[in-house]
């Protein structure tokens, strides 16, 4: 191949493929007629590329039309940005996706909630040696506090709970759930089992004053996503734990690394859940001047809409076979 003729021939198209694709930071940037252009270009120039590789041309002009043709593909094909409105939706379907295909672990988490929280009240109801074993310092005030009803909020003790309560509780579920997958799961028996005593032996003595649906329907508002926010985070520490347990065909890495990419989206959901629940804790749930009935209604209203979307969001509709499709009346 005689370079000097080559380089001739093909410098023009060349510089205008440089231009274009200088131009055209993406090919929505570019007029029609300047697209088809640089297609064409891009064609051609890939073919010069081929022949300079085949026929030993000069490296430096490999290299020079190997940038070249990097860069207008680049012009070609690269995927146009998405919107903030467009990553976010993307961003809930991967998580809702997550939670369904881990979500044994969330239900195996939820019911051993709802067990332990059985079994202390049924232990420390008639116990007064295991209520106090079961619940610490802390707690036995909080649960005087809930016998004797709480006073109305200011507007600066409400926004300083709603901190405290979007500071502490996403941190317990970041802890909750590295302790859970870092003993291969068993640790979340001990997470589950402290916060279900709490709730346990906290219902069993408001049922005593004749108070548990006070009670039940106070935390029923920031309740649904405080609550459904703890199990997902077990759920995605134990997901995590079962595949370093029990790996199957894959090796350990492989298998842990499949769990992650559910795992992080899952750990991810679980603290804003708990952010979602501070402002509903912090200047709803315990304002004694909101009624019960409304309190209900939001927490219903809650579990209808969470419920829709972990359930149908990011969903794939089944594609419909042609044939099956047909009209049978037809």
């Amino acid at each position: 191949m005689n370079e000097t003729d080559f380089i001739q021939k093909g410098s023009g198209r060349w510089l205008r493929l440089s231009e274009l694709t200088s131009k055209g930071v993406t090919k929505h940037s570019l007029s029609g007629a300047e697209l088809d252009e640089l297609l064409v270009l891009y064609l051609q120039v890939s073919k010069d590329l081929a022949l300079a590789r085949t026929q030993d041309a000069n490296y430096a002009i490999q290299l020079r039309l190997n940038d070249l043709v990097l860069q207008a593909y680049g012009v070609l094909y690269r995927r146009p940005k998405k919107s903030i409105v467009s990553v976010g939706m993307d961003a809930l379907k991967v998580t809702a996706q997550s939670v369904r295909r881990r979500a044994v672990f969330v239900w195996i988490a939820a019911s051993l909630f709802i067990l332990f929280s059985i079994l202390t009240a049924v232990f420390s109801a008639n116990s007064h040696a295991v209520k106090e074993v079961l619940l610490p310092p802390g707690m036995a005030q909080n649960a005087q506090a809930w016998l004797k009803g709480f006073p109305p909020r200011s507007s600066a003790e409400s926004g300083s709970a709603m901190g405290m309560y979007a500071s502490n509780n996403p941190l317990a579920s970041l802890l909750g759930a590295g302790l859970t997958a870092g003993t291969f799961g068993f640790g979340a028996l001990t997470v589950l089992f402290e916060n279900g005593a709490n709730m346990g032996v906290l219902a069993m003595m408001m049922a005593k004053a004749g108070k548990l649906p006070f009670l039940l329907l106070s935390i029923f508002p920031h309740g649904v996503p405080e609550l459904s926010g703890f199990m997902i985070s077990c759920g995605s520490g134990m997901s995590v734990g079962w595949a370093l347990l029990c790996p199957g065909n894959k090796t350990r890495i492989q298998s842990v690394l499949e769990a992650g990419k559910d795992a992080v989206p899952m750990l991810a959901a679980s603290v804003v859940l708990m952010w979602i629940a501070a402002p509903i804790e912090g200047w709803f749930s315990y304002d004694p001047r909101i009624p019960l009935v409304a309190k209900g209604v939001f927490g219903a209203v809650e579990v209808v809409a969470w419920g829709l979307f972990w359930t149908f969001c990011g969903r794939e509709r089944p594609a419909t076979d042609a044939k099956t499709a047909v009209n049978p009346l037809g």
